[in-house]
């Protein structure tokens, strides 16, 4: 394994760890049986990010990026839990708001998926 290839994995493997540093923050909601004051918009941005650059790493789009589709495979499940974790204990406002805005997203993904393709 030469030191490029090294890197590759090591920045890998910290961006797959990385969407677990949101892990105490749902202890907290799921403790307190409330989002309190938290936002859940981070949350679809890491979605979002997580999708674009899964997108990005299909044989479609580009050759030789499986490594990119994996760490965002991972990255985008965990979104989805902290979503749906988010959505199980928000007030019924933030609630609506939250789907509105989720909705939007998806949209947005999908017409880059098929203007991309």
């Amino acid at each position: 394994m030469d030191f490029e290839e090294f890197v590759v994995y090591l920045c890998s493997l910290c961006d797959s760890c990385s969407v677990l540093k949101s892990r105490p923050t749902f202890r907290r909601i799921i403790r307190n049986g409330s989002t309190e004051m938290f936002s859940g918009l981070p949350y679809i941005y890491s979605l979002l990010n997580c999708l674009i650059c899964m997108w990005y790493g299909t044989p479609l789009i580009s050759a030789d990026n499986l490594l990119v589709t994996t760490v965002n495979s991972i990255g985008a499940v965990f979104q989805f839990v902290y979503i749906i974790i988010f959505l199980m204990y928000a007030e019924k406002a933030k609630k609506v708001n939250f789907l509105i805005l989720l909705e939007a997203y998806f949209v947005d993904i999908g017409q880059s998926s098929v203007i991309s393709s």
